[in-house]
C-alpha cells in the first residue's frame, strides 16, 4: 500500500512541475489581455495584446496558430456551469442535465455537473475538439454555479481536477472561482474575478460603479492568491472610457491583469 501511495505522489509532483513550467513560461510575461468574443476579423487588433481568451467556434486552427506566432498566449472561451443553445453539441445535451435558464442570458441554462455524461462530453468530445485548434489553454467560465446550487460544489472541483489530469500541460483560468478555490488552486494557472470595480446593472440597464466594500473585499482576496503564485485577471464591463483608465492604474498596482469592455464583449477596447 505505501509503494502505491509513493508512486501516486510522485505521479502528481510530475503533473504539477510539467503544468508549473509550462504555464510559468506562457504567462510570466503577460502585462495585458483581451476578452473578445466576436468574428475572427480583428486579428491585427488582437495581437497588440499579450494573452487573447476567444471563442473556439469563431476561429480556425490557422489564425489561432497565427496569433501565436506572432508570441501571443491563446486562451479558449468554454463554459463548465452552463450550456448555450447554438453551440454544437446542443443535440447532445439531454434534459435532465438542464438546472434552469439564466435570466439576462436569452439561450443559455445552468447545466448540473455532477452527470456523467455532461463531464464525458466535456472531457472526450468538446475538449479534445478544441485543443485541436491549437490553444495554450482554457478559461472556463460559470464556474460559480456553486454559488447558485452548493449542491454542485464537489462535482465541479472534481471535473476541474479531471481537466488537469487530461490537460497537463495546458493553461487553466477560471472565471469567479473563489467559493471553491482553496480547493482547486493546485490545479489552476490563474483566476478571472468579474466584476470587481466596474459592472453592467441589468435592472437600471445601465453600466455602473461596484460597491467600495465589494471591490475592496475582492482585492484582499485576489492579491492572497496573486501571493499564492496565480495569474490574477480583473473583468470589469463599462462604456466609460475615464473610468476603465482610472481603474487600469489601481489594477495594476496590485499587479492584476486589467480589461474593460461592453458587457457582451464583441468590441475590442483598448482604453
Amino acid at each position: 500500500m505505501k509503494n502505491i501511495k509513493d508512486k501516486c505522489m510522485l505521479c502528481f509532483l510530475i503533473l504539477l512541475y510539467i503544468r508549473l513550467s509550462t504555464a510559468n513560461f506562457l504567462l510570466q510575461n503577460v502585462e495585458t489581455y483581451v476578452a473578445y468574443y466576436g468574428g475572427s476579423n480583428r486579428l491585427d487588433d488582437l495581437m497588440k495584446f499579450d494573452l487573447v481568451i476567444i471563442d473556439a467556434d469563431n476561429y480556425t486552427a490557422e489564425e489561432v496558430n497565427y496569433l501565436k506566432s506572432k508570441g501571443v498566449v491563446v486562451l479558449v472561451y468554454q463554459s463548465l456551469g452552463t450550456i448555450e443553445n447554438w453551440r454544437w453539441y446542443w443535440k447532445f445535451i439531454q434534459k435532465e442535465w438542464i438546472l434552469a435558464p439564466l435570466n439576462e442570458w436569452e439561450g443559455e441554462w445552468y447545466i448540473n455537473p455532477c452527470y456523467k455524461g455532461w463531464r464525458d462530453l466535456l472531457l472526450n468530445s468538446i475538449l479534445p475538439r478544441i485543443i485541436k485548434k491549437g490553444f495554450d489553454g482554457f478559461l472556463f467560465d460559470n464556474i460559480d454555479i456553486v454559488d447558485e446550487y452548493p449542491e454542485t460544489v464537489e462535482c465541479v472541483i472534481k471535473l476541474i481536477k479531471d481537466i488537469r489530469k487530461a490537460y497537463p500541460d495546458k493553461v487553466i483560468v477560471l472565471n469567479n472561482p473563489l467559493t471553491i478555490i482553496s480547493s482547486i488552486h493546485e490545479y489552476i494557472d490563474g483566476i478571472m474575478q468579474e466584476d470587481v470595480f466596474l459592472t453592467y446593472n441589468w435592472n437600471k440597464n445601465r453600466y455602473v460603479v461596484e460597491s467600495f466594500n465589494k471591490s475592496t473585499s475582492l482585492i484582499e482576496k485576489l492579491k492572497y492568491w496573486k501571493n499564492k503564485g496565480l495569474k490574477i485577471l480583473i473583468l470589469d464591463y463599462t462604456d466609460s472610457q475615464a473610468l476603465a483608465k482610472y481603474y487600469y492604474h489601481k489594477a495594476k498596482k496590485y499587479g492584476f491583469l486589467y480589461y474593460a469592455c461592453n458587457i457582451m464583449l464583441d468590441k475590442i477596447c483598448r482604453w
